[in-house]
């Protein structure tokens, strides 16, 4: 397996639109409350070829651009992609940031019961009070990019200086069901290549074979 990819990512227009409904998405809503909302299909994994682009749909476009990312192992159960000149630092938990420090990475696993079916309202139902306890609780400030599908729930917020990215991916595995938790914290505005290069980075996700 190559310890490097090197891929561009492009934004693409989503398929169709979604009206969604229920007190979470009316939280979420755009203050003009429009009821039609944008929202994304999916990721398509990173090719691991050299140069591969990688398209994503999204509800905020952004601009293509280019990622050099390494692979770095997580607790030992999964190597991911990060971007090269991220550096892991000492924690309770697996972490990285840039070399400005502007930028930090969280990765925090959870074991799933395995009787739990992973279904794309499993998902919403179990993100759906973190995600408003952190605006009704913590006063983040939520931006208007919630995603949701049968792998992943991902949402934005501001908390006073910095962009919080949260994605929560879920799998199923020969070995067990686990939730991962990445978050990226970013110094500055709202960063749709930030947003952007989470969902790659997750597509990346490769569990380790067990002895």
């Amino acid at each position: 397996m190559p310890d490097y990819i090197i891929t561009e990512v492009s934004f693409t227009q989503p398929t169709e639109k979604v009206e969604k409904k229920g007190a979470f998405d009316r939280l979420f809503r755009k203050k003009d409350n429009d009821p039609a909302r944008t929202q994304a299909q999916g990721v398509v994994p990173a090719n691991e070829k050299s140069n591969a682009p990688v398209e994503l749909q999204g509800v905020i476009p952004f601009e293509n651009f280019n990622l050099v990312l390494q692979y770095q192992e997580v607790e030992g159960l999964y190597r991911i992609a990060l971007p090269a000149d991220w550096e892991p630092y000492e924690s309770d938990r697996f972490r990285t940031k840039s070399k400005d420090g502007k930028t930090l990475l969280s990765i925090t696993v959870w074991r799933i019961k395995d009787e739990e079916p992973i279904t794309e309202q499993y998902i919403r139902d179990c993100m759906t009070s973190i995600f408003e306890g952190f605006v009704t609780e913590g006063g983040y400030i939520p931006y208007n990019d919630f995603i949701s599908n049968d792998k992943y729930v991902s949402k934005s917020f501001k908390v006073d200086n910095e962009t919080q990215y949260y994605l929560h991916v879920f799998h199923t595995t020969e070995f067990g069901k686990f939730r991962s938790g990445l978050i990226i914290r970013d110094i500055g505005d709202y960063n749709p290549q930030m947003r952007a290069t989470l969902q790659v980075i997750v597509s990346t996700i490769q569990f380790l074979p067990r002895s």
